[in-house]
């Protein structure tokens, strides 16, 4: 019987004909086995009914990275990094490590200062040049450098004498204010009295 011969597999066909085994054997490397990806390695027949295993440089360990590289070595998978000149996207280079970065140089060049999306589509806190007075976004745009005035600083108002500012750096001189047209015209006095417009008489001060 077959049975007698062997016990049929992949790499084997065993056959009884009219008493003599007639087996059939598939040829070395070849064969239809089942494998692991990825592993540098084919399952073969080895030619005389069974299996074995041979080096396939084929067979790459894809490890779904573009800062390494998929390589076989004798039947040894390994993913070295790519070098650190490797492009991996836009304004995107291997570290040398295996992993892409994204770096935008210019991304600061024409902002003074804040936090701004790089042409990575990465925030990036830019370096703060603002100085003195000067704060970021101080003259109400963005990214930019000002100083914003402390409301009503320069209103002298009533007040005659002294000066006066605004944070800024911004002055005036409230000794320029006229009392006399300043105050009410019904008003009889009209003078500056301790830094401040004094009316009185025929008037409301």
């Amino acid at each position: 019987m077959d049975g007698d011969c062997g016990l049929n597999n992949l790499c084997a066909t065993y056959k009884c004909t009219t008493g003599t085994c007639m087996n059939t054997f598939v040829k070395s490397g070849e064969g239809n086995l089942a494998n692991q990806a990825g592993d540098c390695k084919k399952n073969v027949c080895d030619g005389m009914g069974g299996q074995t295993t041979i080096a396939d440089g084929n067979d790459l360990p894809n490890d779904n990275k573009v800062c390494t590289k998929d390589m076989c070595s004798n039947g040894a998978p390994s993913n070295p990094p790519l070098s650190n000149t490797t492009s991996c996207g836009t304004l995107s280079t291997c570290d040398g490590a295996g992993a892409c970065v994204c770096s935008d140089p210019h991304a600061c060049d024409n902002v003074q200062c804040g936090a701004i999306t790089n042409g990575c589509g990465v925030q990036v806190t830019c370096p703060n040049k603002c100085t003195g007075v000067n704060t970021c976004g101080g003259s109400g745009n963005p990214h930019t450098c000002g100083c914003t005035p402390t409301a009503h600083a320069l209103d002298c108002g009533y007040q005659c004498s002294g000066i006066k500012t605004d944070n800024c750096g911004n002055t005036k001189d409230c000794g320029s204010t006229d009392c006399q047209s300043l105050c009410p015209a019904a008003c009889e006095t009209k003078s500056c009295m301790d830094s401040f417009c004094y009316c009185a008489g025929s008037c409301t001060s």
